[in-house]
């Protein structure tokens, strides 16, 4: 609102329709009958999370709570992908050929990646972690939703201008040789190949991106729009910095880093996911070894495959 703070008698924008206490829940689960007053409060008080109650079980009757957990896990899958076959089951009795059938299958495919649950996959385990989470009122965090969203705009700026280079830098080597037989660090990069760069990066999250959304989101901590603002700007503002001095960063290890960084203010170590963050840092140490493994091994067959012929 600016300067129009200084006029006397304001009226401070709020969301929300009247006097209703909640816009959207930003602290709902599927676990949780009422999680805004079971979990921690603004003040930090801890409290124990309430979980749901689906049956009436006879006391001490465990193997019995965790068939319902079981159960519930897997009709929550199952809701999940039965949804997005649903255009398929309506022509499954229509002939392959069928140009209906045909649509349903490419709609399908071409939104496979966008219709991902990356949200409601989490587990009791992982609802655990979420109820460490200090809770803020959700019309605080509704306000930040746009916020957040031009911060992901310019997340979306920083990876571009940090990854698509990682991508296109060796593409271009590579053309430019052999188009010229010389390539240099001052060789300008085609127009075209920053283009395709783009699309490529736009198709890899279409597509598979889900992947990397479900475990950076929600399997680590519990995200809100204030907090994913926060993780959002200071990667970006990391990423883009770094772009711009030519240091050499990883835009995944530096929104990982933010994401901690975030859930380290709630106060509770017992917030952040560490066994998931612990298979992040082992892909990490992993990758580049198994990859040099993986292409010396190609290497290698290409260079000893059987030939034919006189040998010189």
């Amino acid at each position: 609102m600016g300067p129009l703070l200084r006029k006397e008698g304001y009226k401070l924008y709020y969301p929300g329709k009247g006097d209703a206490p909640i816009v959207t829940d930003y602290y709902s689960s599927e676990y949780q009958a009422s999680p805004t007053t079971s979990l921690r409060s603004g003040k930090g008080s801890l409290e124990k999370a309430a979980f749901r109650k689906t049956e009436e079980f006879p006391a001490g009757d465990t193997d019995a709570i965790h068939r319902t957990n079981e159960a519930s896990d897997t009709q929550m899958n199952h809701d999940d992908q039965s949804s997005h076959a649903e255009d398929l089951a309506k022509v499954d009795a229509l002939p392959w050929a069928h140009p209906k059938r045909i649509y349903a299958t490419i709609k399908l495919v071409l939104t496979y990646g966008i219709t991902r649950d990356v949200i409601k996959h989490q587990s009791r385990g992982l609802d655990d972690v979420h109820a460490r989470a200090i809770v803020y009122e959700n019309k605080v965090e509704h306000l930040w939703t746009t916020a957040q969203v031009c911060t992901a705009m310019l997340m979306s700026i920083a990876h571009g201008a940090n990854d698509v280079s990682n991508a296109i830098g060796p593409f271009t080597t590579e053309y430019e040789t052999w188009k010229s037989g010389v390539t240099s660090a001052k060789t300008d990069t085609p127009t075209w190949i920053k283009a395709v760069g783009g699309l490529g990066l736009g198709f890899g999250f279409w597509t598979f991106g889900y992947h990397i959304m479900r475990s950076l989101g929600n399997k680590i901590t519990k995200h809100t729009p204030t907090r994913g603002y926060s993780m959002e700007l200071a990667a970006a503002i990391t990423v883009l910095l770094a772009s711009r001095l030519g240091l050499p960063v990883s835009t995944t290890q530096c929104i990982t880093g933010a994401i901690i960084g975030v859930a380290l203010t709630n106060g509770d170590l017992k917030s952040i996911n560490w066994k998931q963050l612990g298979k992040i840092f082992l892909g990490w140490v992993l990758t580049v070894p198994c990859a040099g493994l993986i292409s010396g091994i190609i290497m290698g067959m290409c260079l000893n495959v059987p030939r034919w012929g006189p040998r010189p």
